[in-house]
């Protein structure tokens, strides 16, 4: 079922230092919001990854319409470690890989877009990360209802797209309210169309983020295979320009602040 990631068990996000870190944050917000009045922290931004990626499909720069293709090498050859390596700021270190949890001490990109005023949410399909692997740390929201049990192949990836959709739809900046980043994983696996799923749920997506001109999307091929992950991001700029070289985390924060900072200038012309 949905619900915040708060309140679960130990390995969960009220026991990391996330929790003491926000606990910090919304003191210092408690304080200052009485007489400081803050823009929204930045673009609405999903991260998709996709995982098997489906066969016969193009590369995700072509799925995603006007996106960018970005080489990124991701650890691991498997697809829990390469989103454990997608959402770590540090490389992960050899008993992370090897356990397949992530630990607290980890510090993530969900984390760090939380403390900055993001309402960050986690949308997953399939059966592959589960609370117990850490990987959910730092997201305020948590939506795994979408594993395959109980909603059908089909339903899983779709509905959890759709969940995702509507949660950024009602998070889009508006003037003195939050933004949001989502997290969704598609998991393929045994969907009699998983090409129609995907793009469907990428147009779902996009839909949602249409009324934001700084919204980014980031497609990812988890496909443990390849040495290099295959990326698309869509952005108001260009990507690889933008952060050519870094860590997914390190790069996709870039993009999202030079996607803001291109819409600024063009209002300001």
């Amino acid at each position: 079922m949905a619900r915040t990631t708060a309140g679960t068990d130990p390995t969960s996000f009220a026991r990391s230092r996330t929790a003491r870190r926000l606990a910090l944050a919304l003191a210092a917000t408690s304080l200052l919001g009485a007489c400081v009045l803050e823009e929204p922290p930045g673009p609405a931004t999903v991260v998709v990854t996709v995982h098997p990626w489906p066969a016969g499909a193009p590369e995700p720069a072509s799925v995603l319409d006007d996106s960018r293709a970005l080489d990124l090498a991701l650890t691991g050859d498997d697809p829990w470690t390469r989103v454990a390596d997608l959402f770590a700021v540090e490389p992960l270190d050899a008993t992370a890989r090897d356990q397949e949890r992530l630990p607290g001490t980890v510090d993530t990109l969900s984390e760090r877009l939380t403390l900055e005023g993001f309402e960050t949410g986690a949308f997953v399909s399939g059966d592959l990360f589960d609370e117990t692997s850490g990987i959910f740390q730092g997201f305020l929201h948590l939506d795994e209802s979408w594993l395959r049990e109980g909603s059908g192949a089909d339903g899983g990836p779709a509905g959890a797209a759709l969940a995702a959709a509507q949660f950024v739809r009602l998070k889009i900046p508006r003037p003195l309210e939050d933004t949001a980043f989502a997290w969704v994983h598609l998991d393929l696996e045994g969907v009699a169309d998983p090409r129609a799923v995907l793009e469907a749920s990428l147009a779902e997506l996009t839909t949602a983020l249409a009324k934001d001109p700084r919204s980014v999307v980031a497609l990812v091929d988890l496909d443990p295979t390849s040495p290099v992950a295959r990326v698309a991001v869509r952005a108001a700029v260009d990507a690889a320009s933008a952060a050519p070289t870094g860590r997914f985390a390190e790069r996709l924060r870039a993009v999202m602040a030079a996607s803001d900072a291109a819409l600024l200038e063009d209002e300001d012309r």
